[in-house]
């Protein structure tokens, strides 16, 4: 068995503090943080300093009171670094770009949404926001598409189709990047733990996408390619956008392929607001009633604001836990 080294174990525990702060947003004594990462407090007393000194954590300005006595409590610092979340969305027939800051608990501190035409401008966007938020050190972001080898294909944004966003992003902003598919992104809201969770998302112009979540960890294929349900055969012969006399059979199909492969525990779909009178998770359960097979439906759900879902994701992508850099 490899042993660690002592400065892999310091940092390990470092690590394993910051992450404890983060879900405790009050604060903690250094008693508290010892019980709870099963430290000793001489341990945690030796951790902290550094962390303080590196700004990951601040001291409580009030002290907590703590069994009758006066501790000083120790809190995540939100603000040392901040994550741009981008999103690529889908309004008024065309594909807009939102920027969003956000600080490392994931609060957006600001929002420019932006007519970004090109690759070039896009480009222009990102050196602006990082000319005004210089500690940005992560990005990420959210495509109607998926990278393979360094470029985004399968874009429904086709100025964007081809292009390297990743090195583009990296040369203005930072190089930790994560670029992620936006029904994988918006899955991500949805996740349980040991819950199989499955969406499906119907732009109102475009070809539909899928997206598989397994407790916490998406699935995306061997690469990256899963959940690209515009390929399933009863799509070979359709046009999109889809005539609303279409619309309930296609989502209902696509329901029912996911069952058959995954059988999950619940079944998000998302959809355009202007079919909300013909998609309900009734009109879903009763097609797959008169379908063939002994279904066992999943719990459905349909859902009409799929860019709030995807952005949630995103935001929930970019709050894992920092790289700490001492």
């Amino acid at each position: 068995m490899k042993a660690y080294q002592p400065k892999n174990i310091k940092a390990h525990n470092q690590a394993l503090l910051l992450s404890l702060l983060k879900e405790e947003h009050r604060g903690m004594t250094k008693r508290q943080l010892a019980e709870a990462a099963d430290l000793s407090v001489v341990t945690v007393n030796k951790l902290l300093p550094e962390m303080v000194d590196n700004q990951w954590i601040i001291p409580l300005d009030i002290p907590q009171k703590t069994g009758g006595r006066r501790a000083l409590a120790y809190q995540f610092n939100a603000m040392r670094a901040l994550v741009l979340v981008i999103q690529f969305v889908e309004a008024h027939q065309k594909i807009r770009v939102s920027f969003f800051i956000t600080d490392l608990n994931g609060a957006v501190m600001s929002t420019i949404k932006e007519a970004v035409t090109d690759s070039k401008a896009f480009q222009q966007s990102l050196k602006n926001i990082k000319q005004t938020y210089p500690s940005i050190y992560k990005t990420v972001v959210g495509i109607p598409g998926v990278e393979v080898n360094g470029k985004l294909e399968l874009m429904d944004a086709a100025a964007f189709k081809g292009v390297a966003l990743r090195s583009i992003i990296a040369a203005e902003i930072s190089d930790e990047i994560i670029i992620e598919n936006d029904v994988n992104a918006a899955v991500m809201t949805y996740r349980q733990d040991a819950a199989i969770v499955a969406a499906i998302y119907f732009p109102e112009l475009f070809p539909p996408g899928a997206a598989l979540v397994i407790g916490d960890h998406l699935f995306t294929g061997a690469n990256q390619m899963s959940g690209e349900i515009k390929y399933l055969p009863h799509f070979d012969t359709v046009s999109f956008p889809l005539t609303l006399s279409d619309v309930s059979k296609h989502v209902a199909a696509s329901v029912q392929a996911m069952i058959a492969m995954y059988d999950p525990h619940k079944i998000v779909v998302f959809i355009p607001r202007t079919w909300s009178e013909l998609i309900s998770p009734r009109t879903i359960t009763s097609y797959l009633a008169a379908a063939s097979g002994a279904f066992i439906v999943p719990e459905i759900t349909v859902e009409t604001d799929f860019s709030q879902a995807c952005l949630t994701g995103l935001i929930q992508i970019g709050r894992d836990a920092p790289q700490m850099v001492m």
